[in-house]
């Protein structure tokens, strides 16, 4: 047939057959019947990602499957970041840790030494506490005797 003699629908389907040349028939065009995308399609007009998305739709099971995957890519996933995490926590910060226990020992140190301080300037009131202990633990005693 002669390329000038065609009609436009004919030439269109000549030129997306091959345009003439012997063995090469590809009827449909590269496009995805569902998405558009021109990525490869398979016989059944689909590109890999709608016939996933498909199978996924229509099968419970295999939806279940793509679950367990994407579940077991974040577990790893979110073990490495542990991972990283616990090696930079065991580099960075135990330099931090020691200067903390430090001004926490010294403060402790310090607030022992004013607390004594307190108790030797302020008798009467160490004594007021001591009586009060003294009456509440008594109290506590009679209400357990009881």
């Amino acid at each position: 047939m002669n390329v000038d003699d065609m009609t436009d629908e004919e030439f269109i389907d000549y030129c997306r057959n091959g345009g003439g040349l012997p063995g090469l028939i590809t009827e449909r065009h590269p496009k995805c019947d569902w998405c558009g995308g021109m990525c490869r399609v398979g016989r059944d007009g689909m590109c890999r990602n709608c016939r996933i998305r498909e199978r996924r739709r229509t099968d419970p099971e295999y939806a279940q499957h793509l679950r367990d995957l994407a579940n077991r890519r974040n577990a790893r996933n979110r073990e490495k970041r542990n991972e990283y995490a616990r090696r930079y926590r065991l580099e960075h910060l135990a330099q931090a840790r020691a200067s903390a226990r430090k001004y926490a020992a010294a403060h402790q140190r310090e607030m022992a030494e004013y607390h004594r301080r307190w108790r030797l300037e302020h008798p009467e009131k160490y004594a007021q506490y001591e009586a009060n202990r003294k009456r509440k633990r008594q109290l506590a005693k009679e209400t357990v005797n009881e």
